[in-house]
């Protein structure tokens, strides 16, 4: 100490022996920490200690190496100063978890040897916390945006969709989530649900929303000309082939979205050949012989259980794993009631609108039409209501103007009605019920499933009513 004090008195005499030098140092706000050419502490002022918490009694005197050694600074930036040989800025961790800004700006003496570094301190621990907080309030207004943007396009998606359902709202849920990223995406459904309708809808929300979106119907082109169809051709390709060539439906998609429908009804060898593309992003037309790229969203559609065609070898499994990264399951009209009125007068309206007409559905009508079975969906439903407000006579659409498909045995058909007690109103309404399902599903556990019932319950209810 003997050595050090030395040192101090040395430099105090020789830098700070001015009272009005003294007086300024202490009346600054910053901390003020000073070392020799050595990096041994000589002067620290108040606003250092009430910044650190420090006490300047333990600091004077001592080198910076053997500070920072002790743990009391994780770094020193006079060290730092004395190594570069010029100004440095760095966060220093002080003990008691205090964090600081610290510059130190070399002295130099006529030899230019450093012979002082005089470090200005500012304490950014508040600061730190301000950033946190602020960070924090960011990812919250983010997170606000975020809900803000959802909902703007769940009110979008209900432009299109009705879901009012907790089965439909739950399909518009994850459209959202989806219609974002790049992910393939299988949509899921009987025939007539509106897959084609949902691939637009994620198509509209996407960012490609501005590029195009290509529909190819994969059970309905034959089979010698989908892959000419899908990939386009060369001139001279084959024999009928234009002599320009044509572009694909994968060129036409470039940038936007390819809707593949019936997906499943894909043969094997060009399933080979869509899984390539997909997995490089790029294809060769038919005759052609240089590869071409292409940016493309795959959203593909399918009503069958590509699953079991999988354990039949009639759909490859690695293009089914690569198609289903994100499965949306679109319900049956039958399995979500809630929606089926607000789509007929939805419907209704559209189809008045276009033909100019009034026409409005009675309630006997509404109810009849509300608990039909509807094999075909929103597709059957759309050519019901415009059948019937095209051949219904008055500007009120009755019972007697439904087709014999809908009124047929209907546990709603109120003229039927009349003609039953309570009793045999209830067995007809579940006969019927239970054949519906029978009709719409392959097994027995699928169409208990449909019912919620067990499967033992509903053969006994079959034994019951004689239905085979």
């Amino acid at each position: 100490m003997e050595k050090n004090g030395f040192v101090i008195e040395k430099y105090r005499e020789k830098y700070f022996n001015s009272e009005e030098i003294d007086a300024l140092m202490e009346s600054s706000y910053d901390g003020l920490y000073i070392t020799d050419g050595n990096a041994n502490t000589i002067k620290v002022n108040r606003a250092y200690e009430r910044i650190t918490g420090l006490n300047r009694n333990n600091l004077l005197g001592r080198n910076m190496r053997d500070l920072v050694n002790d743990g009391v600074f994780d770094k020193s930036v006079s060290l730092e100063v004395l190594k570069k040989q010029k100004p440095v800025t760095i966060m220093q961790d002080v003990m008691g978890n205090k964090k600081v800004m610290v510059t130190g700006n070399p002295i130099f003496d006529r030899s230019g040897k450093i012979v002082l570094v005089v470090t200005n301190v500012r304490d950014v621990t508040e600061l730190v916390e301000l950033k946190a907080k602020l960070e924090e309030s960011k990812k919250l207004s983010s997170l606000y945006y975020q809900a803000l943007l959802q909902r703007e396009q769940y009110d979008r998606i209900l432009e299109d969709i009705v879901a009012k359902s907790k089965l439909m709202n739950h399909v518009v849920q994850q459209a959202i989530k989806v219609s974002n990223v790049n992910t393939s995406i299988l949509l899921v459904g009987e025939s007539g649900v509106g897959k084609t309708m949902l691939a637009r809808v994620i198509h509209n929300l996407s960012p490609r929303k501005a590029c195009p979106f290509v529909k190819i119907n994969c059970g309905a082109i034959p089979e010698n000309l989908i892959e000419s169809e899908l990939f386009g051709y060369e001139k001279g390709a084959f024999t009928g082939a234009l002599d320009s060539g044509k572009a694909g439906m994968i060129d036409m998609a470039n940038t936007g979205t390819l809707f593949l429908d019936e997906i499943g009804e894909l043969k094997l060898d060009l399933q080979v050949k869509l899984l390539n593309f997909i997995d490089e992003r790029t294809f060769k037309p038919v005759g052609g012989t240089r590869q071409k790229d292409a940016d493309v969203r795959i959203i593909a559609a399918t009503n069958v259980d590509l699953k079991k065609l999988v354990d039949e070898g009639k759909f490859r499994e690695d293009l089914y794993y690569r198609l289903n990264v994100v499965p949306i399951y679109i319900p049956p009209l039958r399995e979500r009631k809630e929606d089926i009125p607000i789509l007929l007068f939805r419907f209704l309206n559209e189809m008045n609108e276009k033909l100019g007409y009034r026409k409005r559905f009675s309630q006997e009508v509404m109810d009849c039409l509300t608990n039909y079975f509807y094999p075909g969906n929103v597709r059957e439903m759309i050519n019901i209501v415009e059948r019937l407000v095209v051949m219904s006579d008055g500007e009120e659409v009755v019972l007697s103007d439904l087709p014999s498909e809908i009124t047929r045995n209907n546990p709603l058909n109120y003229e039927y009605l009349k003609k039953l007690d309570l009793k045999n109103a209830v067995r007809m309404f579940e006969s019927e019920f239970i054949k519906k399902a029978l009709e719409n599903y392959n097994s027995i556990s699928s169409a208990a499933h449909s019912l919620r019932v067990h499967p033992s319950t509903l053969l006994r209810k079959m034994r019951r009513y004689h239905i085979v």
